[in-house]
């Protein structure tokens, strides 16, 4: 696959039908919507979850992080080093981070031991993107399924909402409490870190807190 293939859309045009039409048609157009979606979404997450164990994982996280660095600095360089980082390129990586550690988490088997595939890498890259994408016009199909109505005219609105709410959120979950985790989390490797980079493991809590909060 080229690592610049264009995005692929998703079931919008029987989504867009189903939310046009009225009565019984209304309510069979969006069943097949959602389902259609449903089943689109699924296929997406196991293609995103073979394409990460197909890549060593230092590897994998390495390569990712050098192309977030240099879109990081593309966008500082084309803002001459005004502004904030770019928030859809941050979005992108923090997504596909989160996904990666869901993989490997969960992962009972040995990894992979290869060099990296970029155009794999990058071809993981477009289809977590693809699956944001579906999961947000499932969200929109499904919140308009005929059910209980807790809140009245306004609960197909506020079931979106916290769908969409819950799906936006990955990678973006813990910013409160994000220099404390690091802080937790680095602690025991104080020693190691002062004796490799020179810094301590409270400094680096504080630059990861400033960078990605």
């Amino acid at each position: 696959m080229s690592r610049h293939a264009p995005k692929e859309p998703p079931l919008t045009g029987l989504l867009g039908e189903a939310l046009l039409a009225e009565g019984e048609e209304r309510k069979a157009k969006t069943e097949n919507a959602a389902a259609g979606l449903l089943a689109e979404m699924e296929l997406k997450a196991t293609r995103v979850r073979e394409l990460i164990l197909a890549q060593p994982p230092n590897g994998l996280l390495g390569y990712l992080w050098s192309r977030f660095f240099i879109g990081a600095l593309d966008h500082h360089k084309k803002n001459g080093g005004d502004g904030g980082p770019d928030s859809t390129l941050l979005k992108r990586f923090q997504f596909v981070l989160e996904y990666l550690h869901a993989v490997w988490s969960s992962h009972k088997g040995d990894f992979i031991e290869a060099e990296v595939d970029e155009d794999k890498a990058n071809e993981l890259l477009v289809e977590c993107d693809r699956l944001s994408d579906t999961a947000i016009y499932y969200s929109m199909a499904s919140s308009q399924l005929p059910k209980r109505n807790e809140f009245g005219d306004a609960s197909p609105n506020i079931e979106f909402q916290a769908k969409s709410t819950w799906i936006l959120i990955r990678g973006h979950r813990y910013q409160v409490l994000e220099e404390e985790f690091f802080n937790f989390a680095l602690a025991p490797h104080k020693e190691a870190i002062e004796a490799a980079y020179g810094v301590t493991s409270a400094e680096v809590a504080v630059v990861a807190c400033t960078r990605f909060c």
